[in-house]
């Protein structure tokens, strides 16, 4: 009994003596204390250890900005600056460097089966450029920067130069609306065949003129009223078309034509303008909102 109480008591003496290990990050400083930024890039800084209240610093407000609380530095301009953060009474420094790189073009669009190119033009140090899609399945980019639309959606497109330096750019898919227009047209007529009555002709340019024009200003006044408080049908004023019997009929919701045309030949308003006997031309107009959904617009002419 006596040889275990001795054998405890070393023991526990020997624990005490241990040095203290402490596995928690207590020593403050941030995740990167170098970034290389092509101007209109961003980059969060995060910190790392025992954090509080965090004091920043920068050395040329020009070159870059920081978006507290969040931490992102945005490159401004080219040139270099020197970020300071002081947690507790130490100081990290993060160099930043930003490069002139841009891409040339500013457009952000395409349609499903449309392509469209961009170039990266600035400081690229003769490096080659390469590409690649966050999401190939809406949108593929091939080695010269070749963006092509693969279904609606949304992809980021980068342009890398070196490991640390790189430009990107969101690109939004949107259906093809050429396709969309034939088919709903084309469904309008299977409705009036269904009911004896003959095909409308898609092919009055003034009247396609002023659908395209009515389903942007739909997108922002939903209504028959014109954004600028005239009716709908001065569009065809606008467009110099003379045309005494008209319709328009104007939904807003789906992108699938097959929907749009059933919920109009469901609404007895709708329905007669597109079985009106009287009318021989049709025209159709689909524009995409702010909001996601799809603004649709017929207008029918005599």
């Amino acid at each position: 009994m006596k040889k275990t109480a001795v054998f405890l008591l070393t023991l526990i003496i020997m624990i005490a003596a241990l040095p203290c290990s402490v596995s928690a990050e207590t020593e403050f400083r941030l995740n990167r204390a170098s970034i290389t930024l092509a101007v209109g890039e961003e980059f969060r800084l995060r910190a790392l250890g025992d954090i509080g209240a965090i004091k920043w610093e920068l050395s040329d407000y020009d070159v870059i900005s920081i978006s507290l609380p969040d931490r992102t530095v945005f490159g401004e301009m080219p040139g270099t600056s020197i970020i300071t953060a002081t947690n507790n009474g130490k100081d990290f420094i993060v160099h930043v460097t930003v490069k002139n790189l841009r891409f040339k073009e500013r457009q952000d669009s395409i349609s499903v089966n449309e392509s469209m190119s961009l170039t990266v033009i600035g400081e690229t140090g003769g490096a080659s450029v390469v590409w690649s899609s966050s999401d190939a399945g809406v949108a593929s980019v091939d080695s010269k920067g070749v963006i092509t639309g693969i279904k609606e959606g949304k992809a980021r497109i980068t342009a890398a130069v070196s490991d640390d330096l790189q430009i990107s750019r969101d690109v939004t898919v949107t259906p093809d609306f050429d396709a969309l227009v034939a088919e709903a047209v084309r469904l309008t007529n299977q409705e009036r065949a269904k009911h004896g009555l003959p095909p409308l002709s898609g092919e009055n340019l003034l009247l396609n003129q002023a659908a395209k024009i009515r389903a942007e200003e739909i997108t922002t006044l939903w209504s028959h009223t014109r954004p600028d408080g005239r009716t709908a049908f001065s569009v065809l004023t606008d467009v110099g078309l003379k045309s005494g019997f008209v319709a328009e009929n104007i939904y807003a919701g789906f992108s699938a034509p097959n929907s749009v045309i059933s919920s109009w030949m469901n609404s007895q308003g709708h329905r007669n303008n597109i079985l009106n006997a009287d009318y021989k031309y049709l025209s159709v107009g689909v524009a995409m909102g702010g909001d996601g959904k799809f603004y649709w617009v017929q207008l029918f002419c005599g």
